[in-house]
């Protein structure tokens, strides 16, 4: 069953018999596009972990009314570590790729990134654009928690608000202090610090940047922050495949703290 998004904020209990309206765009899809009537069931999702039933109930064009059946909140998908990806900004729809592809692999937490070499177009209105696939990506995935859009920032400014564990795409050739680690390596290195009784971080951060590569400076400053590099391979990968590559790499790390 197709998924909706709904805003929950104003309501004080989410419950059986309760009534919420749908924004706009919401409406459009639902009694436009799929044609749902009033009675038709359909799916929700508040982005807050809520996953409901309802069954739509009047409303008019701009506004349906749909009331809830059935309510579930699941908590599953935010337990720690979380997935943060701070990835450096390219032009064109790459970005917008890989913001999307990220929802679908699980990230919990997206930075765009500026650096060195990268591309950026500032383009009024972006990050309510990206936030808008973030919501189309959460639905089209049956997730049920939004991932959270941090403000853009440069790599001094991200790695000073950072601790913990923390990795970067190491490109061939990419000139780095410490052999890059590839995700069974990761994984082996979680299993043993869970059994030795060690809690799971907080976060996995991925650092994934330019197509123009690292700058010298900014592999200095990785290193200096002890960020670990990660192997995505034996090519050189455009922005967005890296990110979902890497995104790839830490899901294993991940459940290998959750197993």
């Amino acid at each position: 069953m197709r998924r909706f998004f709904v805003d929950l904020s104003g309501i004080n209990e989410v419950r059986s018999g309760v009534r919420v309206s749908l924004d706009a765009e919401e409406t459009r899809h639902a009694r436009t596009v799929l044609r749902l009537k009033d009675g038709d069931t359909l799916a929700l999702t508040d982005g807050q972990g809520h996953v409901l039933s309802g069954v739509m109930a009047g409303g008019d064009r701009r506004s349906a009314t749909v009331e809830i059946t059935e309510v579930e909140l699941v908590t599953a998908e935010v337990a720690p570590p979380r997935l943060h990806l701070i990835c450096a900004v390219v032009k064109g729809k790459r970005f917008e790729a890989a913001v999307e592809k990220a929802v679908e692999l699980g990230v919990h937490a997206i930075t765009p990134l500026v650096t060195e070499r990268g591309v950026i177009e500032p383009g009024r209105g972006k990050h309510d654009r990206w936030q808008g696939l973030l919501v189309t990506a959460l639905k089209q995935c049956h997730r049920c928690h939004l991932p959270e859009l941090r403000s853009q920032a440069e790599l001094p400014t991200v790695l000073a608000g950072l601790d913990g564990e923390l990795f970067f795409g190491a490109a061939p050739g990419d000139l780095v202090g410490e052999k890059p680690q590839d995700a069974l390596q990761l994984a082996a290195q979680a299993v043993r610090r869970r059994m030795d009784g060690q809690s799971a971080p907080a976060e996995l951060r991925l650092l994934v940047g330019p197509e123009g590569g690292w700058s010298p400076v900014e592999l200095q400053m990785l290193s200096a922050h002890g960020a670990v590099p990660l192997t995505l391979g034996p090519h050189v990968l455009r922005t967005e495949t890296a990110a979902m590559a890497g995104l790839v790499a830490l899901q294993q790390l991940r459940r290998a703290w959750l197993s």
